[in-house]
């Protein structure tokens, strides 16, 4: 997290087993990687991070893999596909 000033600014993140604790663009659920236990964190066609990453399109075109983001991003690393 980034600190700038005073106060801290984090959104449009994906929350599992967090309780109570949101945001206002954030998702709670599980993020349904592919397999998170053999370090493949890329996502499953159902999770809830797809397309729920805000417009990034000004300044990132491709995701961590050189993958082309096309309309709202998904919320982490890897853009499903």
């Amino acid at each position: 997290m980034e600190v700038w000033g005073s106060w801290n600014q984090h959104d449009y993140n994906l929350f599992y087993n967090a309780g109570s604790f949101s945001e206002s663009n954030g998702v709670n659920g599980d993020p349904l990687f592919v397999n998170a236990a053999a370090g493949n964190f890329h996502l499953q066609s159902t999770s809830p991070a797809i397309n729920k990453g805000t417009d990034v399109s000004s300044i990132r075109a491709v995701d961590y893999e050189g993958n082309p983001i096309v309309g709202l991003p998904d919320i982490g690393a890897f853009e499903y596909s």
